[in-house]
C-alpha cells in the first residue's frame, strides 16, 4: 500500500496500528487494519525504506498518525547495505 492510500486510511480512522520496523540497516513501516497487516509501498510497488527513525517517524506524522510501535530487535544501523 502505498502512502497515498495509508493517508486517506489514517483520515477515515481505519488504521488500527502503524510499525516501523528495523530490519539490517534500513527501516520500513507496516500498517494495521481490520482485515490484517500490509506494508507502505512506492508507488511502484517497491518496499519504500528509510535509513533513519527520524525520517520514517516524520514521514508517519505528516500523513496524520500519531502514535506508532518500534521495533528495533533486527536493526543494525551501522550494517552495510549489500547491493542486489
Amino acid at each position: 500500500m502505498d502512502g497515498q492510500k495509508l493517508k486517506v486510511l489514517v483520515e477515515a480512522g481505519a488504521l488500527k496500528a502503524v510499525r516501523i520496523i528495523g530490519n539490517g540497516s534500513t527501516l520500513y513501516v507496516e500498517g494495521e487494519t481490520k482485515n490484517g497487516s500490509f506494508s507502505v509501498t512506492t508507488l511502484d510497488g517497491r518496499p519504500k525504506t528509510w535509513r533513519t527513525i527520524d525520517a520514517a517517524a516524520k514521514w508517519i506524522r505528516d500523513l496524520g498518525c500519531a502514535s506508532i510501535d518500534l521495533e528495533l530487535q533486527g536493526w543494525q544501523p551501522d550494517q552495510r547495505q549489500l547491493p542486489l
